[in-house]
């Protein structure tokens, strides 16, 4: 499954960026998605605040 997300997203990216949004509009788009994802791997990873040592 995820093999195949990896080879249909880049047509799915081909068909927005020439028939809906543009090339740039689509580069700013998924840029936002990408920033946004790692934001939340790194709130993620980060280790918990309030927890007190044994």
């Amino acid at each position: 499954m995820f093999i195949t997300v990896c080879y249909v997203a880049p047509l799915a990216g081909a068909v927005l960026a020439d028939g809906v949004l543009g090339r740039f509009r689509t580069i700013f788009y998924f840029c936002c998605v990408y920033a946004a994802g790692n934001l939340l791997l790194c709130s993620a990873a980060s280790p918990p605040v309030n927890i007190s040592p044994v």
